[in-house]
């Protein structure tokens, strides 16, 4: 739960900063915001079931730092092997406000602030999975005590952002990475 628990916080500092009063672009785009735009899909809709990928979900819920016009939902999973990982994704109202937002949230998570993943933490482009309109990846560079890394997958479909974070043990998450992408934008 310590493993989980320090990934939740990192994100709740991450939405903080990116989403909060400090970054004046992601403020902008989330103010032009409206609930829903992806026909009838809500972002609680995106939110998957993962049992599949041996994720139980812990909690879901609407994201307490957003404004209340927009539509966003995040959801926290944990495995019995000690692999957590945090779903959050935004519906906006139309596609270009959501390039809009994905461009702003996209560069937030490539250059977090230190509180993110502890001062010493750097994150690195690494290979995106092929999802979606629009998709970018980072990864902590060196791996915590315990041999875990946070891979931070970041996608545009249609007008649905969706933010992955992953925090498993070893140098490859890509498969484990890709059935969770593949369950939120289907």
């Amino acid at each position: 739960m310590r493993r989980f628990d320090g990934i939740h916080r990192a994100v709740v500092d991450w939405q903080r900063v990116a989403v909060g009063a400090g970054a004046v672009a992601a403020a902008l785009a989330i103010m032009a915001s409206a609930c829903g735009g992806d026909g009838d899909r809500t972002a609680r809709d995106y939110i998957p079931e993962l049992s599949s990928e041996g994720l139980a979900l812990l909690e879901q819920g609407r994201d307490p730092f957003a404004p209340e016009t927009v539509d966003v939902w995040r959801a926290h999973y944990q495995s019995s092997d000690g692999r957590a990982a945090i779903v959050l994704v935004y519906v906006e109202a139309d596609e270009a406000t959501a390039a809009i937002q994905y461009a702003t949230l996209a560069e937030a998570l490539r250059h977090p602030p230190p509180e993110f993943f502890g001062a010493d933490a750097d994150q690195l482009e690494t290979d995106a999975i092929a999802l979606g309109d629009e998709q970018r990846a980072f990864v902590t560079a060196t791996a915590d005590n315990a041999g875990n890394l946070v891979w931070t997958d970041i996608y545009r479909s249609g007008t649905a952002i969706a933010i992955i974070q992953l925090l498993a043990i070893g140098e490859d998450a890509t498969e484990a990475r890709r059935a969770i992408a593949r369950e939120v934008l289907d």
